[in-house]
């Protein structure tokens, strides 16, 4: 996959936390709804985790929700802005 791909698929993954913390299982909808992949979602899940786009409000293995971090700014248009 590349940069670009890797960059637009993050938007979809992102975007529902544009409104506040979600769950996973919510996050996933949305993904999987507009780009079909569970692998994808997965991947770019750890991928955004590690990367500290979002993070969990709980602990490890909880169902606690994810929200973005100071990484990601949704601007006055609505569109995110990620810092790499």
């Amino acid at each position: 996959m590349s940069f670009e791909q890797k960059m637009w698929y993050l938007q979809i993954l992102l975007k529902p936390l544009m409104s506040g913390p979600k769950s996973r299982g919510e996050i996933e909808k949305v993904f999987i709804r507009e780009s079909g992949s569970r692998h994808r979602f997965d991947s770019l899940m750890a991928y955004a985790i590690k990367k500290g786009y979002i993070v969990k409000l709980g602990p490890l293995g909880s169902r606690a929700p994810y929200k973005l971090t100071d990484r990601v700014q949704v601007n006055s248009s609505g569109n995110l802005s990620i810092k790499i």
